[in-house]
């Protein structure tokens, strides 16, 4: 049962890319949220999951920030949870 959760969750993992315009955090190392836009122009609005703050490249506000400030892209991978985008990975683009 274990591992047809683990399956369900994976293939419910989406992935955008785009531009961060907002970082708000709990301090210096903890981001909470972020939003994206996208190519297209549409928002997107992400709760930082602990998965993403557990990672080995956890995404700090100040390293998020500057990409507001350069406009690079991010990927961001993420699941919807109860009405809420939760991203998983934040990753800077290749």
């Amino acid at each position: 049962m274990g591992l047809f959760a683990f399956l369900l969750a994976c293939a419910a993992e989406e992935r955008v890319r785009g531009v961060v315009i907002d970082v708000t955090s709990s301090g210096v190392l903890v981001t909470e949220e972020i939003a994206l836009r996208t190519s297209d122009g549409a928002v997107m609005r992400f709760i930082v999951g602990g998965e993403a703050q557990r990672s080995a490249h956890a995404p700090s506000p100040g390293h998020l920030r500057s990409h507001m400030v350069d406009g690079t892209l991010v990927h961001v991978t993420f699941r919807r949870e109860s009405g809420s985008l939760v991203a998983l990975r934040i990753e800077d683009e290749p």
